[in-house]
């Protein structure tokens, strides 16, 4: 009789035990998915370490109330914590090249920024590079040499444009190319006193320029300083749009 009531005992308290046991694990593993489970920042570090080893130490709770033999225990729960480090170490290989690509993909972006952002800024100095030429007319030659340059860029810097920031600078880039056009124009006959031949220029471009000069509205002066100030404003929105871009994807 009383051997038969201490088995009664003994089998209230071991399978007590292993309820209690097995819902203690369980709590501390829905903690552990909730630590381990927050989007991975700085100021988490701690707390995905803390919850990595809750759910290992859970699972290693939970094996050891439901599984009598202590070897089968380390046995299982060694299977479950490598299988658990190769899962951890797929996602950080797979983290690693998703960061690998986004770096890469940021600096890409910043060198074609700072290809458009350098071609605006040499079209704006054209005119304040130091000169020593001994002749003011050589000075002027040079300055519109300077700006036949950065025209000879216009093609790549519209199709980095357009390849890469359609929708933010492709529209400010055709402006400035517009605007330089129309001005070198200009520039030219202020210049040299004849216009661009047609096998350099655009023919509309250089029909728009002769008809608002032979209309006779404004001077070549008026012209020059008009173009000049159109110029100076789309490079400068050019500039504002490329920095802040750059500001906000580059850092």
């Amino acid at each position: 009789m009383i051997s038969d009531v201490a088995d009664w005992v003994l089998i209230n308290v071991l399978t007590n035990f292993q309820v209690s046991t097995s819902l203690i694990a369980l709590i501390i593993l829905i903690v552990a998915s909730f630590l381990f489970s927050r989007k991975p920042t700085e100021k988490s570090t701690f707390g995905h370490g803390l919850g990595a080893s809750l759910f290992v130490f859970s699972l290693f709770v939970f094996l050891l109330a439901n599984i009598a033999d202590l070897a089968d225990v380390f046995t299982a729960w060694a299977t479950i914590v490598l299988a658990g480090i190769a899962a951890l170490s797929f996602e950080e290989s797979r983290r690693l090249r998703k960061q690998y690509k986004e770096r890469e993909e940021r600096d890409r972006k910043e060198r074609l920024l700072n290809e458009i952002i350098q071609w605006a800024e040499d079209i704006n100095n054209a005119s304040l590079v130091p000169d020593i030429s001994p002749s003011i007319k050589q000075r002027e030659i040079n300055v519109l040499m300077r700006y036949g340059s950065s025209f000879s860029k216009a093609i790549s810097i519209e199709t980095i444009a357009s390849e890469s920031f359609k929708k933010e600078l492709l529209g400010n880039v055709q402006e400035v190319i517009n605007t330089l056009l129309r001005f070198m124009c200009i520039n030219q006959l202020k210049v040299l006193g004849a216009m661009p031949t047609k096998k350099g220029f655009p023919e509309t471009v250089i029909k728009e320029i002769e008809k608002e000069i032979a209309e006779g509205k404004k001077s070549i002066d008026e012209l020059w300083y008009e173009y000049a100030k159109k110029l100076t404003d789309s490079v400068l929105n050019l500039l504002i749009g490329a920095n802040k871009i750059k500001a906000r994807d580059i850092g």
